[in-house]
């Protein structure tokens, strides 16, 4: 504690020090930053820096300079009430405080999707990490060992959500957002911030590791209040681990009011301050016992970059990726963030809220939960099955259906058979248990392939597609519509913007004697509003299921065969189905065990229908989709602009047309009635011309 109140006494005096330095009254030169530099561990520098909070608010204020003054008085507010919680400087407060948390995973099936397992594991490194209960503490460097502080701040899983209803507290849910990770994955989903702290795990995070905003940008932005981590920066298991982990405990570092510890993003002329540069000793990070420093990418333990006290480059608020710890400073920073209105953060902890969240009375049962990645393999194949039931479970006994059980919480199992099976999960907590069956969960397939051609029209049901409805997600089969009578397969959504997907996997084919497979099918779509994003895909795969190639998708307005918005209840006729031919199968894909899988991704649209799935030979094609009409031709052809049908009745053909390129990609254009195309904006390439409603095909050569 001494030498805690000498760095406190020292850190104010060089504080005026600094004063008197950036007035001019003391003058003297500073060693090149190049030197500072070559000190430090380059193998421990990360390809991602720990976050693009400072970026994304910068951006923010570039667009929006009027909300720079708002922000600065926020801030004043926020130093006012951190100035009235510790008027003193520095105290030890022994106050607890509990932030409720739900964690939204934004995915596209990928690794992303992480597993309960590292749901939980997440959560747990960030309370250890603020309680100072990590195991590397030991490895502080002496002269900041007595002020690393037990931050008295935990985070734990909510347990109810915001309707009160038991929850596990965390939420999944598939979009292409994942992908950028911005502050518009909030848009999504996003609860209460006064209820919770809001964490998103993405793919990406903005181009860097993770973002936050601060309470006092938060305040005026509510609707993006709430920390992005990209998910191999979460927790220390799964697709993360202990050096990527402090990432997480960074951004909610940010979250509650703390700078980096070089400073920077303080609003006056929107300046941020990028890491390691050397008037980076100019600013303060308005934390007493943090020195003064440039800021570090790498672990350089012995680095003094601005002439002060040693730098606090193990500080959880720098860069360089071997952090270990906060300050007392930063402790009571982060408290007094907790009482103030700013953002209402001073809501979370209330033991209203932590009530209302569930967090106040024993865990109680509520629901027994299975979740797997992957749900079909071939005799020999493992899979992995977590337990994603809540709340309190303390013992499990599964039943794979196959005569063989487990105990374990998250168990591995190898089917041995081929077969369709349920899989059944009791979980207990000691006294009451719970058990959920789920029918035909998992499929193993046969050793030998179908033989090709593989024709389904669905008029025998689903015939051997395997089903894996995600979310509220039906697919049915019908007799309303279809191409090729009487029956077709229609996929809708119970649930408008539900974000489940409907996934249909083919049985195993034998491709290992084919030359040239091809693959055909029939679908038809319209959306219901101009803003409708469903998405059809096709995948392909090579190894039983473990990984999937994407060969066909089409989105949104690419995916519509007839113009819309149509209103509900479309069903389609005869004009508004469209044929898909895809040749672009690869040869490592020519084995005996190959796959394809349809998914669809509702968004609020019309339903999807599908009909006709065909693989087989290309030679088999018919002779329309093999060759050109000889009596109707397109001119010019090549052409770089415009082209126009010849030697055909255009309105006989059909409503609409399509170019389709070798992947399957379509551009759905004008109404053919018109006879004048414009493909000026489409990649040139060959691209083949498809009429919807008809065999007929084209090949243009676009320039």
């Amino acid at each position: 504690m001494i030498a805690h109140l000498l760095l406190v006494a020292t850190c104010n005096f060089l504080r005026v020090f600094r004063f008197l330095v950036l007035c001019g009254f003391l003058i003297f030169p500073k060693p090149g930053f190049s030197q500072l530099l070559e000190t430090g561990n380059k193998d421990t520098d990360l390809l991602y820096p720990y976050c693009a909070s400072d970026e994304l608010a910068l951006d923010i204020l570039k667009k929006n300079p009027d909300l720079a003054f708002v922000w600065k008085k926020i801030q004043e507010r926020a130093q006012n009430a951190q100035d009235s919680f510790n008027p003193m400087g520095f105290r030890d407060t022994s106050a607890d405080f509990t932030l409720p948390v739900v964690v939204h995973i934004i995915h596209q099936d990928g690794a992303e999707n992480i597993s309960p397992a590292q749901v939980l594991n997440g959560i747990d490194i960030l309370t250890r990490n603020f309680r100072k209960r990590n195991p590397d503490t030991i490895d502080i460097v002496p002269f900041f060992k007595p002020i690393a502080a037990d931050c008295k701040i935990q985070f734990v899983l909510a347990r109810r959500d915001p309707d009160g209803e038991c929850h596990p507290g965390y939420t999944r849910q598939r979009s292409p957002l994942s992908l950028t990770g911005n502050h518009d994955v909030k848009s999504l989903i996003h609860w209460p911030r006064d209820r919770y702290v809001n964490i998103y795990v993405t793919r990406d995070a903005a181009g860097l590791a993770g973002h936050a905003l601060m309470p006092f940008q938060a305040d005026t932005l509510p609707q993006w209040d709430g920390i992005v981590i990209r998910y191999d920066y979460y927790g220390n298991i799964g697709t993360s681990n202990d050096y990527k982990s402090v990432v997480l405990t960074h951004e909610a570092g940010h979250f509650l009011n703390l700078f980096h510890v070089w400073g920077g993003n303080n609003v006056p002329g929107f300046y941020y301050l990028p890491v390691g540069q050397s008037d980076n000793c100019n600013y303060d990070d308005d934390v007493m016992d943090t020195p003064n420093t440039i800021g570090w990418t790498n672990c350089n333990l012995n680095a003094n970059s601005c002439d002060t006290l040693p730098d606090n480059v193990q500080n959880y608020m720098d860069y360089a990726y071997c952090a270990r710890m906060f300050t007392y400073g930063q402790k009571q920073r982060m408290q007094a963030a907790l009482l103030a209105p700013v953002a209402e953060r001073n809501m979370l902890s209330t033991t209203g809220n932590l009530d209302a969240a569930g967090l106040t009375t024993p865990a109680a049962l509520c629901a027994a939960r299975i979740w797997a990645p992957r749900r079909i393999a071939c005799p020999g194949q493992s899979l992995t099955f977590f337990d994603d039931s809540y709340h309190g479970a303390s013992g499990w006994f599964w039943d794979f259906g196959d005569g063989t059980t487990s105990t374990q919480r998250h168990p591995t199992h190898t089917y041995v058979q081929s077969g369709v099976f349920d899989v059944t999960l009791t979980v207990t907590d000691g006294q009451n248990s719970l058990t959920q069956t789920y029918p035909t969960f998992v499929r193993v397939n046969p050793a030998a392939g179908l033989s090709l051609p593989f024709e389904r029209s669905f008029d025998d049901g689903l015939d051997d597609f395997f089903r894996e409805p995600d979310g509220p997600v039906t697919a049915e089969i019908t007799q309303s519509a279809a191409w090729s009578q009487p029956h077709s397969l229609v996929c809708h959504e119970q649930v408008p913007n539900s974000r489940g997907r409907q996934v249909l996997t083919s049985p195993p084919l034998n491709l290992s004697a084919s030359s040239a497979p091809a693959i055909k099918f029939r679908y038809a779509f319209a959306r219901r509003h101009a803003n409708n994003k469903d998405r059809l895909t096709l995948k392909i795969s090579r190894d039983c299921g473990a990984t999937w190639v994407t060969r066909f998708q089409a989105e949104g307005d690419s995916l519509e065969t007839t113009p819309g918005p149509v209103p509900s209840g479309f069903v389609p006729e005869s004009g508004h189905w469209r044929e898909v031919t895809l040749l672009n199968i690869p040869g490592v894909f020519k084995i005996d065990g190959f796959m394809l899988r349809f998914e669809y991704l509702p968004d609020g649209g019309n339903p999807l229908w599908l009909d006709d799935v065909w693989l087989g030979e290309a030679s088999q094609l018919t002779t329309e989709e093999g060759q050109i009409d000889k009596l109707c031709s397109i001119y010019p052809n090549p052409c770089r602009g415009f082209f126009s049908f010849s030697g055909c009745d255009l309105k006989s053909l059909g409503p609409y047309l399509y170019l389709e390129n070798l992947m399957g990609q379509a551009y759905l254009l004008q109404n053919i009635n018109q006879n004048l195309f414009n493909v000026e904006s489409i990649p040139a390439g060959i691209w083949i011309v498809r009429i919807s409603g008809v065999d007929k095909v084209f090949k243009l050569i676009k320039f």
